[in-house]
């Protein structure tokens, strides 16, 4: 159980070893209890090139915006071709067993191209969301018609998700040098409601690097 301020929230830092899951709990200060599942893989097999190699080596704030707008089109092509990527496969089979209810309303943080969207669909839930920083990531994911509406917007800010609208959440791969770190875990919650699910799937490098 892991405690969470209002504005700011730590995960518990285990010892976890490539492909470990732990299943914890976040709690705040009104006592509302959200479940959240971390999964650590690291692939060393591969070296990095291109822009996951651009996007890799960036420190602190970064400009993902231009990389994002500039690789849509080959993204997917990229990752799941040149690096074998099944990130949005592990976090959504994890989240199906937090998660029965085929209505859930859902919130995909970060959704990208919809690789995420798509796995959740093909599993039978129907009413997610997507939001993105990248307007040509949301343009390739509105094409696999798996999301109920797709918004654009910065999660380092405060987006205008309204509290406690959405049952459950996933966030594959938005957390990272360049991207969102532990100080956004808050605003990331905040539109979940009270014992809602919470799927983070977290790059080894950024989750021990970065003091989660």
């Amino acid at each position: 159980e892991i405690a969470h301020p209002s504005a700011h929230c730590r995960l518990n830092r285990a010892a976890l070893s490539s492909g470990d899951l732990t299943r914890g709990r976040i709690t705040n200060s009104s006592q509302t209890i959200y479940k959240v599942d971390i999964c650590i893989v690291t692939n060393q097999h591969k070296p990095l090139s291109g822009f996951v190699a651009k996007l890799t080596a960036m420190r602190g704030p970064g400009d993902t915006l231009d990389v994002y707008e500039e690789w849509a089109s080959s993204y997917e092509g990229d990752l799941l071709t040149e690096y074998g990527y099944v990130a949005p496969r592990i976090a959504v089979d994890a989240f199906l067993e937090a998660c029965a209810e085929r209505d859930t309303r859902i919130i995909d943080f970060g959704c990208g191209t919809g690789l995420v969207g798509v796995e959740l669909a093909e599993r039978g839930y129907r009413g997610v969301d997507g939001i993105d920083i990248s307007p040509a990531m949301l343009e390739q994911a509105k094409a696999k018609s798996v999301y109920r509406e797709l918004i654009e917007q910065d999660l380092s800010t405060v987006t205008t998700l309204d509290d406690s609208s959405y049952g459950a959440a996933i966030a594959v791969g938005c957390f990272g040098s360049g991207h969102l770190g532990p100080e956004h875990l808050g605003e990331l919650i905040r539109p979940v409601s009270e014992n809602g699910i919470i799927v983070l799937y977290i790059n080894a490098i950024p989750y021990l690097e970065d003091d989660y």
